[in-house]
């Protein structure tokens, strides 16, 4: 499933085409169907580079594992 975050430091408030709304806080994210992706004003919003497009992180992991390395420090 699509993931939109919010890449502003303020709320945005999405106009879907089924008249409903989705209010995207600041630096938040948000769960999204492909129909509610065909909105016009979501797709203004991506093209603008406020709202950047993505997917869960579960379905991320399964596809490539995350990399992780690290130094321990002493006491």
């Amino acid at each position: 499933m699509p993931v939109i975050r919010n890449k502003l430091n303020q709320r945005i408030i999405i106009n879907l085409n089924s008249g409903k709304n989705i209010d995207l806080l600041a630096k938040g994210t948000a769960d999204v169907t492909d129909e509610e992706l065909s909105s016009s004003h979501l797709q203004t919003l991506l093209s603008k580079g406020g709202i950047i497009l993505g997917q869960k992180e579960e379905e991320a992991e399964k596809e490539e594992p995350k990399k992780t390395s690290y130094v321990r420090k002493g006491r």
